[in-house]
């Protein structure tokens, strides 16, 4: 995982090198590709807290590989950026709560959300974002788990997201992006004042053309 982002991180830097020093803009639509990791934290915590005490933790903390894309709108003024975009990712991680007998599968996750960056110069761009997510966790059982505390549970979860990244214009149209996502997803009532939390982390790496 860690060897995809460090390779995305090294081809955005020689192309870069490679870019000419003519002025870019960051303004216009666009569309990117991406490949990344994608870690999960899936947590079972008391409500009631007992002064610390009620934390149940879960599983070990998992992580895996993920693709997927985005398209987005930014306006530039002078060294200011602003946009909007939505995406969409795919990726399959898995945590187990052997205890309960009870596995969470992760699957699609949508995004849409705002971000404002400064242009460092003609060819780099740095931003912040947040947004609206729409996550998928899916539920898989062994024969021991107590199904009655899922009967509600809603596989699409809905979150908000926050992150930041740095933008290299290579070229008037193309582009490589190397970002940074948390997103938390609302939380679930699994009974007997206990919730289940659910929290992901991402690092991409991307290449995009702007019109």
């Amino acid at each position: 995982m860690k060897v995809t982002f460090i390779s995305a991180a090294a081809c955005a830097t020689a192309l870069l090198a490679l870019s000419p020093a003519s002025a870019q803009t960051f303004s216009g639509p666009r569309v990117e590709g991406r490949i990344g990791w994608d870690g999960t934290s899936i947590s079972i915590k008391d409500q009631r807290d007992f002064n610390g005490r009620g934390n149940f933790g879960g599983g070990s903390h998992a992580s895996d590989f993920l693709f997927g894309g985005e398209v987005g709108f930014d306006v530039q003024s002078g060294s200011l950026v602003f946009g909007g975009y939505a995406g969409a990712d795919l990726g399959e991680v898995e945590e187990t709560f052997a205890s309960r007998g009870v596995t969470f599968e992760t699957g699609r996750n949508f995004t849409a959300g705002a971000r404002a960056g400064l242009a460092l110069s003609p060819n780099v761009l740095v931003f912040g974002k947040a947004g609206y997510s729409n996550g998928r966790l899916k539920p898989l059982f062994q024969p021991t788990a107590n199904r009655a505390q899922f009967a509600d549970f809603s596989r699409d979860r809905d979150g908000i997201h926050a992150g930041a990244g740095v933008e290299f214009a290579v070229s008037p149209n193309i582009y490589t992006k190397l970002d940074y996502t948390h997103t938390r997803y609302k939380t679930f009532d699994i009974g007997n004042d206990l919730e289940l939390r659910f929290n992901r982390n991402q690092a991409m790496g991307a290449i995009g053309f702007r019109f």
